[in-house]
């Protein structure tokens, strides 16, 4: 088992955002079955918005990460998707990735603008 706080740990000691969506896939690729991927996707900044309490738009850059389960050490965060892509829309992972039978990976996701 993996703790929460060591995932969280993951996307470095500073995140610029709230996180959002976080899944896990155990890679399965023949000798690589010793990494866990981390996707999730980080806010940017702020949203503006006049709700209290609501201080952050869903979404934002899909990132992914990973953990070396042999040595418990995780990779720096990698840009995936950024928010930018499809006119600054932010984006959410909407599921762990689905490994294909030619071994690609396809992440889910979703966007939406936000409306606060």
């Amino acid at each position: 088992p993996v703790r929460v706080d060591a995932i969280m740990g993951a996307v470095g000691d500073a995140p610029q955002g709230a996180l959002w969506g976080p899944a896990l896939l155990r890679d399965p690729t023949r000798g690589h079955k010793h990494l866990l991927w981390l996707f999730y996707a980080e806010s940017r900044g702020g949203c503006g918005s006049r709700v209290p309490g609501m201080d952050w738009a869903p979404g934002g850059d899909l990132k992914v990460t990973n953990l070396d389960m042999r040595t418990g050490t995780w990779a720096p965060p990698r840009l995936v998707l950024s928010q930018d892509t499809d006119g600054g829309v932010p984006k959410v992972t909407a599921n762990k990735p689905a490994v294909l039978s030619n071994g690609h990976w396809v992440l889910p996701y979703w966007r939406e603008r936000a409306m606060l």
